[in-house]
């Protein structure tokens, strides 16, 4: 059991560190042809690199999103090379163009589409992924670089990803969360709530979906507790950092004390989890 564990940290330990070298590896590289460093001028992706900008201390990237085949690229471009240096070396300029197919995946990730391009998203890389949205996406060089000052400063809050809430979300033994309505759901310190987080992609979350379903199935007649998921990668919650899939968290009635799951993934360790953390919140409640 003790190495099953083991190998389950292992796991996600390793999981952890090949996503964020995967968005690293989008966000701190630049074109093989660039003369100069995208802390002075815009530089624009493409598809073969050379200098990986793994050692620059600097963290912060303005990205910008837009077509290369548009007629309006070049104008563009130009405007965030003027905006450049007002960034003061604070922050990277990249341009992406969404032509190419490999930049979906940041596309993704930002929550853009390409009717929304052109448009540009400030980010901040570390342990994870900050990231900040302009209310509206002037193309100016004032305009750009005015939005990366007040991101960079703490002036704006961090944009946080939303689908909209299925019409029959809360009617389905597993509720289907969304982050607008994450928060007054299992926040709600009279139910015992239980998460799963996933990701459409995960190969381990398309085989434990039916688990999920299973174990809400044969607790649907326990009072105060109700189950439900989240695609954690089209959803962000602040506080909830999902660092692998599938998370299965706990929020317990009365205190919304939060507790993770961390066994092997059966009916059997799930419903004990079910038990243990149902009962213990009762037993809270009815403390006086």
């Amino acid at each position: 059991k003790n190495q099953y564990f083991a190998e389950l940290k292992n796991y996600r330990s390793r999981r952890l560190c090949f996503r964020l070298s995967c968005l690293r590896s989008y966000l701190m590289q630049e074109p093989a042809n660039a003369q100069t460093s995208s802390l002075h001028h815009a530089v624009v992706f493409e598809k073969s690199y050379s200098k990986n900008l793994l050692v620059s201390p600097v963290r912060r990237y303005v990205l910008a999103f837009m077509s290369r085949s548009s007629e309006d690229w070049a104008a563009n471009v130009a405007v965030l090379e003027a905006a450049a240096p007002k960034l003061h070396q604070k922050a990277h300029m990249v341009c992406i163009d969404i032509d190419v197919k490999e930049h979906v995946y940041l596309m993704n990730l930002f929550g853009i589409r390409p009717e929304d391009c052109p448009t540009y998203r400030f980010a901040v890389l570390t342990d994870r992924l900050v990231k900040y949205r302009p209310e509206q996406a002037q193309f100016t060089p004032h305009a750009v670089a005015s939005f990366a000052r007040a991101a960079r400063k703490g002036d704006l809050k961090p944009h946080l990803l939303s689908q909209e809430p299925p019409a029959d979300w809360d009617k389905l033994t597993v509720k289907r969360l969304v982050q607008r309505t994450f928060r007054d759901f299992v926040m709600d310190t009279r139910l015992c709530v239980f998460v799963y987080f996933y990701a459409p992609w995960c190969v381990h979350c398309q085989t434990f979906s039916s688990t999920w379903e299973a174990v809400a199935a044969r607790c649907a007649h326990m009072q105060d507790v109700v189950f439900a998921q989240m695609d954690a990668t089209q959803n962000e919650v602040e506080g909830q950092y999902i660092r692998c899939y599938p998370t299965i968290k706990c929020f317990r009635k009365g205190d919304n004390r939060e507790v993770q799951f961390c066994e092997e993934r059966t009916v059997e360790k799930l419903m004990q989890f079910v038990h243990t953390h149902s009962q213990a919140s009762w037993l809270d409640s009815t403390v006086v």
